[in-house]
């Protein structure tokens, strides 16, 4: 009983079935690359895809990670594949055991990715992130469909910066509560990333056969947060633009559970 309890909460926590037991995506356990330079990395491959007029594609993920294998077996498919050659410059990125990665994230202007894999999308032109109100979907990537996976990546090869909102449209309280709930999110993901220092190595032990006492509830614990911040500053966020500069009183900011060793 404790290892089937164990197993749904390493589920619940990644959004990556890394107790799978499905073998149809193997073929794929080698496609995520640690990259030695990163920014030296994401710096020419910014100026590859502007010179290909290509979108350029981060994804996040791990080896040994069911859903990010699942995600690069859908992106091989004859329906797609050729697609994503002819309009992304594409880097399926190792994060090791949680540990790598950042470089990528500090360039989406995000101090942490929330799951393996994580997608992302970029205007090599602009510099935008273009796909940051959908990105988190990804987490569970071997659940999504087919065909709901081609029309994501066609959608974005075509997709512009987002136009920025007319200052005009938002007042100077609306503004102060969007820096504010900036300043939260910015917090809560220095939170999951100094957190992925600690459970990390307990997911790599895990893989390794060994068992560890904090394994279940560290795990747990960071899954309460970084599953609920996505869904939570979208309403935030929305809640702000709707309302007036009296209603903004009333926006709560939501308090979050210490993690066992804060």
């Amino acid at each position: 009983m404790k290892i089937i309890s164990i197993c749904m909460m390493i589920l619940l926590f990644t959004g990556c079935s890394v107790f799978e037991t499905n073998n149809t995506d193997m073929k794929y356990a080698d496609s995520f690359k640690k990259v030695d330079n990163p920014e030296q990395y994401i710096s020419s491959e910014f100026n590859l895809a502007k010179a290909e007029n290509k979108k350029l594609l981060f994804i996040l993920g791990g080896n040994w990670c069911h859903d990010s294998r699942g995600l690069a077996k859908k992106l091989d498919q004859t329906s797609l594949s050729g697609f994503i050659a002819e309009h992304y410059r594409l880097s399926l990125v190792d994060v090791g055991f949680l540990e790598r990665g950042f470089e990528f994230t500090d360039k989406a202007e995000m101090e942490t990715y929330y799951a393996t894999p994580t997608v992302l999308i970029f205007d090599p032109v602009s510099g935008e992130h273009l796909n940051k109100g959908d990105m988190h979907q990804w987490g569970s990537a071997d659940k999504i469909k087919q065909s709901v996976t081609n029309n994501y990546f066609k959608k974005y090869a075509s997709e512009l910066a987002e136009e920025k909102k007319e200052e005009a449209s938002i007042s100077e309280q609306q503004m102060l509560y969007l820096n504010k709930l900036k300043e939260f999110t910015i917090a809560q993901e220095k939170r999951i990333k100094a957190a992925y220092k600690i459970v990390g190595p307990l997911l790599q032990q895990y893989k390794q056969g060994k068992e560890n006492k904090d394994f279940e509830p560290y795990w747990e614990a960071v899954a309460n947060l970084r599953l609920s911040l996505p869904d939570d500053i979208a309403k935030l966020q929305k809640q702000i633009l709707a309302a007036t500069d009296k209603e903004l009183q009333s926006v709560l900011f939501p308090e979050y559970k210490s993690f066992p060793w804060e």
